[in-house]
């Protein structure tokens, strides 16, 4: 079991920005912990009912790798290679550090409480582009006794609430395997749209797959 970890405020940008994360659709009274901390978590810290989104760190390298490299999330992933220390510190370095990309961990809940909590899996906003406003979303469980817990349809709350109120972003879409459904029912349930079917779409392992296209719109941010 794990605390949740303290967050480096390196970002001036999300430094200056706080946010409320309840969402006008949901019930579930989560919260944006402010920069300046609160009891409740740490700073930078997205608190859900079940869940916590903390900022990646590269002391995390070992769980991602670890994560990755299983077949339950590798599979869903168009990069099905193994994945290595140096592969997540380039990612770091290039995607993180530039302010390209946002990662958080996926963190359950230990008995409803915020301080003892378990590292499950991996949030991300990827290629953030501010000139078209939108951005990629992507997540998954690594934990196999996480599954089946509802954290999916969680984490997409939480994280799309943070690329429209923290970013200002017009626009999140998602690219998913056609066969998996649990992710495409995920993002339908937070009011995603399909938004085109991609038939033969990558080829891994001699296999053609499908790949379905989502996306969820705030027209509030033009």
């Amino acid at each position: 079991m794990s605390k949740v970890s303290k967050v480096s405020t390196a970002s001036a940008e999300s430094a200056e920005r706080t946010v409320s994360a309840k969402s006008a659709e949901s019930a579930n009274k989560s919260e944006m912990i402010s920069q300046t901390g609160s009891e409740k978590g740490q700073p930078g810290d997205i608190i859900g009912e079940k869940i916590i989104l903390r900022p990646m760190t590269l002391d995390d390298t070992d769980l991602i790798v670890t994560w990755r490299n299983k077949d339950i999330v590798r599979k869903n992933f168009i990069y099905q290679k193994p994945f290595t220390p140096e592969g997540h510190q380039h990612w770091f370095h290039t995607m993180i550090d530039t302010g390209k990309a946002k990662q958080f961990i996926v963190c359950e809940k230990i008995n409803g409480s915020s301080h003892d909590v378990r590292p499950v899996g991996s949030a991300y906003l990827r290629d953030i582009d501010y000139e078209f406003s939108k951005v990629e979303f992507g997540m998954y469980i690594g934990e196999q006794d996480a599954h089946n817990k509802g954290y999916g349809t969680e984490i997409t709350t939480l994280i799309t609430e943070y690329a429209f109120k923290v970013l200002k972003l017009h626009k999140v879409f998602s690219r998913i395997f056609a066969d998996n459904i649990p992710s495409i029912k995920s993002c339908l349930k937070n009011n995603f749209i399909k938004e085109a079917y991609l038939r033969d779409e990558v080829k891994l392992e001699g296999r053609y797959r499908d790949i379905v296209l989502v996306a969820l719109f705030d027209d509030s941010n033009g």
